[in-house]
């Protein structure tokens, strides 16, 4: 704009237009702007009054927006992805997944990691936005009623590595967006401190995609948000 626009108004194909006798447009854009300055300045303790609190009600307005993204805003909507997306949520306890990971130390015995676990599971299920809990545990369960079964050992592996002392269980969670489960992630993560208080030698820690992508996505809006606002502040001032 800077350097295309004065070239261009120096050439007889736009800046000719405006040789010789003055265009009725802009008489009548001068009168237009004579009036609108003696509206201006006749009015101007008004309209200063008017702009700060027009300019305080949307900075209020502004302080109580948050950062949020769903899922389905990518999801065209009425699409059959959509409405997948929704029966999903309502009879599966969600697409996204958040993966509570257990470790334990040397000294722990099988059996005292197994009770974690079950702690894990029982806070999961306190939790009412956690759902369906899935752990070698149910897996343990299900094949205890059928004796000639086995679980194959690339499965187990999956959620249970004694080897390197670590399992994971998975909990089920609806599409509510990046806002709420921060929040509700937050409150998760406090019931499990208090849950490794009772188990000494086991910590427990949350990720998975959709933990992660919460974290990451929460992180960029709130760094988008404070960008304009530092911009708008200096083009303010």
């Amino acid at each position: 704009v800077i350097l295309v626009v004065p070239l261009l108004a120096g050439t007889r194909v736009v800046g000719g237009a405006y040789r010789g006798k003055p265009p009725v447009e802009r008489a009548l854009m001068r009168r237009m702007g004579f009036r609108y300055a003696d509206l201006v300045l006749r009015y101007r303790l008004w309209i200063l009054v008017g702009a700060v609190l027009l300019l305080g009600l949307l900075g209020m307005t502004a302080l109580k927006l948050y950062p949020d993204s769903h899922l389905r805003d990518s999801i065209p909507r009425g699409s059959q992805s959509a409405a997948a997306l929704q029966r999903i949520d309502d009879h599966f306890g969600g697409i996204l997944s958040a993966m509570i990971v257990v470790e334990w130390d040397a000294a722990v015995t099988q059996e005292e990691v197994m009770r974690a676990m079950e702690g894990v599971m029982e806070q999961v299920d306190l939790q009412p936005d956690l759902h369906q809990p899935m752990s070698i545990i149910n897996f343990n369960e299900m094949l205890q009623s059928c004796g000639f079964i086995t679980l194959p050992k690339s499965v187990a592996r999956q959620w249970y590595r004694p080897d390197i002392r670590r399992a994971v269980v998975v909990a089920r969670m609806r599409d509510k967006g990046v806002y709420f489960h921060k929040r509700m992630l937050k409150d998760f993560n406090a019931q499990l401190a208090v849950l490794q208080q009772k188990t000494p030698g086991v910590q427990f820690s949350v990720s998975g995609s959709a933990v992660v992508a919460t974290r990451n996505l929460s992180r960029m809006i709130v760094d988008l948000a404070q960008s304009l606002g530092i911009a708008a502040v200096i083009i303010f001032i």
